[in-house]
Parts: structure tokens; sequence; C-alpha cells
């Protein structure tokens, strides 16, 4: 017997690690069956606190208890849900009259019947608890008292006992009762027609109305009591959801209902006291909230007024209105080794749902060289790339979606290649159509004789060059290049091939590259008009750079030489060793 809309607060709320609108949002129940809401209040520290409405009588002679799930909602996307078992118990109250097993005893006795005659034996039930199941027997007010003191009345048992002879001259009084309650509603009144017979067989009638009076024992009674609605987001404001209907039994101004939004309701919707029109003033925004869950009252105007609650569960339905947005926003940089097929992924997202939030990746330029995955967004080059040739490359990334009409939008995306060593030095002087340089024989050591010059199209470290002369295995590069300069005897060339040695010591190494021959005088003879040079082969060598730990080793490359050329320098000195 709580009143409508009595609240009880859960105390036990859902606890959310989350914050903001990931934290707990809203809170309903699996099983309502018809009798119950829930109702969720905000304390001033943003803390949702769930409370149990009672929405219709409840009766603990009909059912005592009711075993539900409360859920708790967050409003992540996807909402994530949580459960707890809520058991609701009702207490009893003395809301039951105690009845008797029958409605109605017909005594018969003689007139000589002697005091203290058992006359009847009454029984009745109370289907109340405790106290209040305990019954005691009493004559109503209006049984006259020389009746009650003619006939007695055990309290407890409920036995009738004669107390007093009867006096025949008693007058012929006559009490009319219900045997149920009377509905207003269903009857407003009665004509009964009394009849009485007496001794002498004289009939007499009597006519008699009975005007059963309205009383506020009805409350308004919704069409339904759960509402679904849904509306697309984007909606003009002021816009029409639903019209609720609900009526009252009671008569005249016990029956005009008005509507009120519940407490939970969100400040966005209004309802028409009068006409239960409820509209949205605002434009609502899918991504913004999915679902609004709220309660709308339905009160009459009687004393005391009586209400009644229906749900309103608001859907709003996802419309195409967000374009694709690149985590990087307006641009993003990339940085690979040409040798990488593999460069990114590109990460898009959608706030729509459904079709209107697949998003699809194409590149607008250099499709010939690029490709993108449609819909893992990961970026890849159709083949090894060439930093010597282009190092930057541009590239106009689009995102567009599934809805209708699609949208889009676009991205710049600027691919670095950073430098691999695969680009050898290439010497630019001496040229490689001289061959030779004249040095005249008295030229003092350590006298400069030409500068080598190369360049590298790699960068950074990998762009340094060293310079070294190739020595003859088992002569210092100094001490040859020495001699050869001070001596004056004629030289044979052996006809032996040259090496090439490469040295380390320690953790680092020069790895040596292709070389070029450069002839180096030794001496000068003049012959008339012709002078004879004779002349040494060296090599210039450009070293590249690189640390590689490995131990010391020695390894010998022989250098291809056509012993034509060979033979021919080492006959032309013998001829000149012989003038």
């Amino acid at each position: 017997n709580t009143q409508i809309n009595a609240r009880y607060a859960v105390e036990q709320s859902a606890i959310d690690p989350d914050s903001g609108i990931n934290g707990v949002q809203t809170y309903w129940l699996v099983n309502d069956f018809g009798l119950f809401t829930l109702d969720v209040e905000e304390s001033e520290g943003g803390e949702l606190t769930p409370f149990l409405i009672v929405t219709e009588v409840l009766d603990r002679e009909t059912q005592h208890e009711y075993i539900t799930d409360i859920i708790a909602e967050d409003g992540g996307t996807p909402p994530l849900l949580g459960a707890a078992t809520l058991k609701i118990v009702i207490t009893d109250v003395n809301d039951n009259c105690p009845k008797f097993t029958e409605s109605q005893i017909n005594v018969t006795m003689h007139g000589n019947t002697s005091k203290g005659a058992h006359l009847a034996h009454l029984h009745a039930f109370d289907p109340d608890l405790g106290a209040n199941a305990q019954i005691s027997y009493a004559y109503s007010e209006r049984v006259p008292r020389d009746t009650r003191s003619l006939l007695h009345l055990d309290k407890l048992t409920g036995v009738i006992k004669l107390a007093q002879k009867i006096d025949m001259q008693l007058k012929h009084e006559y009490l009319l009762e219900t045997t149920e309650p009377l509905d207003y509603e269903k009857t407003q009144s009665y004509e009964l027609i009394v009849v009485t017979n007496n001794t002498q067989g004289l009939v007499i009638k009597t006519f008699l109305k009975v005007q059963v009076l309205d009383e506020n024992d009805n409350a308004p009674v919704f069409q339904q009591s759960i509402v679904e609605i849904v509306i697309e987001e984007n909606n003009p404001p002021n816009a029409f959801l639903t019209q609720l209907q609900a009526s009252d039994e009671d008569s005249e101004g016990r029956g005009e209902v008005i509507y009120l939004l519940g407490g939970d309701a969100p400040g966005i919707f209004v309802v028409d006291r009068i006409s239960g029109v409820l509209t949205v003033a605002t434009s609502l925004d899918r991504e913004e909230k999915e679902k609004y869950r709220f309660i709308v009252r339905a009160v009459d105007q009687g004393t005391p007024r009586r209400e009644s609650i229906a749900t309103i569960l608001l859907t709003v339905l996802d419309r195409n209105d967000n374009s694709p947005r690149f985590i990087n926003k307006d641009s993003l940089s990339l940085s690979l080794r040409t040798s990488l097929v593999m460069i990114g992924v590109l990460s898009v997202t959608d706030a729509d749902a459904g079709e209107n939030g697949w998003v699809a990746l194409s590149i607008l330029n250099g499709s010939n060289i690029f490709v993108i995955d449609t819909g893992r967004g990961a970026l890849r080059a159709r083949t090894s790339l060439d930093r010597e040739q282009q190092g930057t490359y541009q590239l106009w990334i689009e995102a567009v979606d599934g809805g209708e009409p699609a949208l889009s939008s676009v991205t710049m995306v600027t691919v670095l290649l950073l430098d691999v060593n695969d680009n050898p030095p290439i010497v630019l002087f001496p040229q490689s159509n001289q061959s030779y340089m004249l040095v005249l024989p008295n030229t003092t050591p350590g006298t400069s004789i030409t500068e080598v010059y190369a360049v590298d199209k790699d960068t950074g470290m990998n762009a340094v060059i060293a310079y070294s002369i190739i020595k003859r295995k088992g002569v210092s590069n100094e001490s040859y290049i020495q001699s050869l300069l001070t001596r004056e005897a004629d030289i044979e060339i052996e006809e032996k091939p040259w090496y090439i040695g490469q040295m380390t010591d320690g953790p680092e190494r020069y790895e040596l590259f292709p070389c070029r021959p450069v002839l180096i005088v030794l001496s000068v003879t003049c012959l008339g008009l012709f002078f004879v040079v004779v002349v040494l082969t060296s090599y210039i060598c450009c070293n590249r750079f690189k640390k590689i730990r490995k131990k010391r080793t020695d390894v010998e490359v022989p250098l291809k030489m056509k012993n034509d050329s060979a033979q021919f320098v080492n006959r032309k000195l013998r001829q000149i060793s012989n003038i």
C-alpha cells in the first residue's frame, strides 16, 4: 500500500573506473513487473544514485517478494553494462479487513428458549500477518442496544448465546447492508423494492433508491506503460515525438488528467500539460548521445491526487553528418629506408555508425608508385625506391565514408627516403682518359704532384670519402713512393700482377671500392725531338668508411692487368737501358 511514486534509494550504486561520458550514465530494470521504475539523481560530486519508484499499488497478500536484475549502463561506444540482482520485499500493513467465512447466518429459535442457549458460532479470517491478523468479535454500532443485551457475543471465540428471555413485543426495524464494496465507475445508483409480509398475509412494498457517490479511487492509466520513440539526429527544434494518452475513470475533476515530465527527464524535452504532446526543443546529435530514458507522469485533479507513470525510450538514429577524420589531422611525415616496401599505416575514424562510419582510403596522386590498403590504411611502395633519383614524395590521401551522400576528407602524406650506402664514389679528377702524369726525376720528396677529387651520391656518413694509394705487396706506400722518386737508375716492371691489400686492425675497417690507375713518372730522357718517359703504374682508390667489428685478417685480391701491356712497358724500358 505504498503511495504511488514513493521513492526508495538503491544504496549500493554501480562503480565504473572510467570517467566522464564513459562512466555510469543510467540504470534500468530487466523486469519491472508493471509496478516499478527507476529514477536517477546526480549528487553535487557527479555520482549517480538510482531510486526505485513505485508505479502501482503493491499488495503483499498478492505477492510478498519480487526479484529482478538492475542494469547499470555507461555512455561509451559501444555502451558497456553491469548487472546486479535486486530483491524487493513487501512488508505487511494492516490493509485487509477480517472476512467471515459465511456472509449470512440464519438462526431459528423458539420463544421459550432458555437463557445461555447456544445460537451461532461465527468464523472470520484476516490475510494479514502477526498482530495485523488477530481478530476480535464485536457488534456493529448500528445494532440496537437492546439486541446486543439480548444476544451475547464472545469477542474472542465468536460464539453467540442467548443472554435473556425473548420479548416478542420488539419493534420491527431493518438494517440494509452491502455485501461487497460499491464501485461508482460500474454502477452509479441502485433501485430496490422491499417487500414485507405480516402474520395476517398483508403485503407491503417499499421502493428504495441507493445513490453511489464518486470517490477519487482511480489513478490515471497510460495506454502504454513503455513508449518507444525513434528520431533521426539533426532534427529541427521543437520536433514532434509522440502524443501521450492516459485516462481516468473517475468523474468530474477527479478524472481530469495533466501530463508532467519526471525528474530524470533532460531539459531539452517538453510535454504539453493538457494534450500530452511530447516534443524536443533542440536538435539531437547521435554522436553526443544515442539513447534517452526518462519517465512522464499523468496526474488527476482529485483529492488526494493519484498518478501513474510511463517510461520513454528514445533512440536517435544516425545520419551521415560526419566526415572521416585522419588521426594525424592535416599532414603526416613518414621516413623509411629505400630498401623497404612497407611505409606505414594511416589511421582514420568516422564518428557515424554502420555504413555511414565505414571508410575507404585511396591515393589521389602517385598511385603508379605507391598503393594503399583500402580498409586497413597500410601504405606501401610498389617497388624499391631510389633516394638518389627522388628523395621526397608528397601524396594526397582521400578518405571516403559509405554514407549517402558520401563525405570525404583529404590529408597530405610526405614520404622521406633515408639514405642507404648503395652508390660507390666517382673519381672526377684525374679524368678517366688521363693515363699518366709527368713527374721530374729531381722532384723532392713531399712535393705535391696532383690532387684527386671524388664524389659520392649518398648522403651523411655514406658520402664521406677517404683516399689512399694501393701499395705493392710487401712494400709500404710511403717507402715505395719515396724510393721511386729518388732513384735515377732504370727500373724494370716485372710481369707480375698487382694486388690490393685490405688491412684491418681493431673494430674499424676500410672497405675498398673500384680504383683508377695513375702513372707516376720515374725518369725522363731526351732523344732529340722525343722524350722517353719511364713510368710506374699506381692506383688511386676511394675508401668508404664503415665500422665493423672483425678480427685482424689479410685479404689479397688480384688487380686485373693485361699481360701484353706489362710486357710492352718492360720491353721499352729495356730498350732505353741499352742506349
